[in-house]
Order: structure tokens, then sequence, then C-alpha cells
């Protein structure tokens, strides 16, 4: 039997304890998923559990709004007599940190607008693949 998750979604929620043994850390990571009936997105959200030096990576790395990548395992437990599930992380990588104000490209910037890319119409002729280097 396999019991393996992964997950990529972006960090919400993060709250990190330091123990006498160990650091604890429980992040809320969202997830997306469409749903066919509403034909819209749907927002998922997961308990992700690390120990030890993962979760001291975590606390020092992630912020709120960062993508990362989830390698775990999916584990149930029962608080206040509701079971509820939660993913025991072995690794996280980030895939992305969240743009900051300043990083973000100025406001006239369109890169939708067509204009400011020289395309050229394709015609009905043959393309002439002999002028390929490889």
């Amino acid at each position: 039997m396999i019991n393996k998750v992964f997950l990529v979604g972006r960090v919400g929620r993060k709250d990190v304890r330091i123990t006498e043994n160990t650091t604890v850390a429980v992040i809320r990571l969202a997830t997306d998923r469409w749903n066919k009936k509403s034909q819209e997105v749907e927002t998922d959200w997961h308990r992700v559990v690390m120990f030890g030096k993962l979760a001291e990576n975590a606390d020092k790395i992630l912020e709120k709004g960062d993508a990362i990548a989830i390698v775990g395992s999916l584990r149930y437990s029962i608080y206040n007599e509701n079971k509820r599930a939660s993913v025991m992380a072995e690794t996280f990588k980030l895939v992305s940190k969240k743009k900051k104000q300043e990083d973000q490209p100025p406001e006239e910037t369109d890169f939708q607008d067509n204009e400011q890319f020289d395309f050229e119409e394709k015609s009905d002729q043959e393309e002439d693949y002999d002028d390929i280097p490889f």
C-alpha cells in the first residue's frame, strides 16, 4: 500500500511553535480545482504539518502567498470528536515567492496587447523545413 501526497499551492496561515523538544509548523495550503458543474475555480484548503528542521526552514523561508510544492503522507486524527485529515510533510520546495508591489510591472504595461509584438500572419504556403538547423 502507498500513502503519498503531492500538493502544489499557495501558503495561507502559518503557525510555528517551538517546544523544548522540537519545532512544529502547521501551514494552511490553498490549491485550486475546476468545478465542472458551476464552471468556476474552487479553492481547497489543506492542513500541512512539519516537524524539526523542516519546520524551522519553513518558518524562516515561507511567507503568506508563496507557492510551494509539498511531498508527504496523509494522516487522520480525532480532535474534539471530529476526524480531520492532515498532510505530514516529508519535504517541501519553494516554487515562487509572492510578488511584492515593487516587483510587479508598471500598470501601463499590458502583456495582452498584440501591438508590442511583431506578429506575422501565416500564409497558406508550405513551410520550408530544409532551413531548420537541427
